[in-house]
């Protein structure tokens, strides 16, 4: 049975041909996706696990434009131990948010700086039961990296942060406790962009 020739010469040209095709359309595409402007407008929902787990909750609603990020965060949470005095639990009963994340990067991806304002209502209850309500102004300048496991083509997003509270203003109702200035705050946000 006869069998094909192959000619070296067209085989390798051919090859040539097809390769340089394919690192010119990869080259044209790496080109454009860097010069793409960045998105007009993203929105996105995220939820903080660990509340919940704990008989809590965390929201939040954002949108975003290059570098600039804007939410809108409601939740509630039981407070650890250490949190509080000796002899007391205490529950954030409803707190909510502004927050403003800037990032180096204009698609709103790694390393960001954000600053987060909201109204924090915290109960207080000893062992003998006696409740002391605060209500604070909370002003939080945080840290956190927010990352796309898939690059973003899936929307989904992790995004770890750590700030410290500080109350600007306090007010106590009930027994007297001393609810804390100063807090450290932590957060691992689960999120979709879309």
């Amino acid at each position: 049975m006869p069998r094909p020739v192959l000619r070296l010469p067209a085989v390798v040209g051919t090859l040539a041909l097809l390769s340089g095709s394919l690192c010119t359309a990869a080259e044209l595409a790496t080109a454009s996706a860097s010069a793409a402007p960045p998105p007009f407008r993203a929105w996105s929902v995220e939820v903080d696990p660990l509340p919940f787990a704990t008989g809590g909750y965390s929201v939040a609603l954002g949108w975003q434009a290059a570098h600039v990020r804007l939410s809108a965060n409601a939740f509630a949470a039981n407070l650890p131990s250490f949190a509080v005095q000796d002899g007391w639990s205490g529950r954030i009963r409803a707190a909510g948010a502004l927050r403003v994340q800037l990032y180096p990067d204009w698609r709103n991806r790694g390393l960001f700086g954000a600053l987060q304002l909201g109204p924090v209502a915290t109960r207080f209850t000893s062992a003998s039961g006696a409740v002391s309500d605060a209500y604070q102004l909370v002003l939080t300048p945080s840290v956190g990296y927010r990352w796309f496991p898939w690059d973003g083509r899936l929307g989904l997003y992790l995004m770890p942060a750590a700030g410290i509270g500080l109350a600007l203003a306090t007010h106590d109702e009930g027994v007297s406790y001393r609810a804390p200035v100063v807090t450290a705050q932590a957060a691992l946000h689960l999120g979709w962009e879309f």
